[in-house]
């Protein structure tokens, strides 16, 4: 029988895995998606959440455990969940939901943490998901707005009247 582990340590190990299936889940959309900028974006959302992946393995061993499990992600099981028809916009939306999701994790895992070190990592990944929940939101938003953006200094038939 598997010794009992400390609370810490399974949150931490729910988290371990979390960020394996958010660094798979983007790397699958990147392989998935033809826009280039698109692309980009979704392929360093995974190299960010396999980064979240070993700073939470820092944290496991930081707090007693030996290694931390290899959480066992599946790349054909991802891509085949993508091949629903789904739009690009309803996918960021899932996406989105999931980084949200994780920031809540973090900061209720961060306000039971036992040291200041800990927390601060914590806290810090929930600062993190934000940012990729933002970086998600602006993309949807700039797919479905198709607007163009720019000041009245730049429109040049623009004439001031005083």
């Amino acid at each position: 029988m598997r010794p009992r582990r400390s609370p810490v340590l399974r949150v931490l190990e729910f988290a371990l895995e979390q960020e394996a299936k958010a660094c798979e889940f983007y790397a699958a959309l990147a392989r998935q998606v033809k826009d280039r900028p698109l692309k980009n974006k979704l392929e360093s959302l995974s190299e960010f959440e396999r980064g979240h992946e070993r700073a939470v393995a820092g944290l496991y061993k930081d707090a007693g455990g030996a290694e931390p499990p290899i959480p066992a992600v599946k790349k054909r099981a991802t891509d085949r969940a993508l091949r629903k028809k789904a739009s690009v916009s309803d996918v960021l939306g899932l996406a989105i939901e999931a980084e949200r999701l994780a920031q809540a994790f973090y900061v209720r895992a961060a306000r039971k943490c036992q040291t200041e070190a800990q927390r601060a990592v914590l806290e810090r990944l929930a600062e993190e998901e934000k940012q990729h929940e933002e970086l998600l939101a602006s993309e949807r938003n700039l797919l479905e707005e198709r607007s163009l953006w720019f000041t009245r200094d730049e429109v040049p038939w623009m004439l001031e009247t005083e």
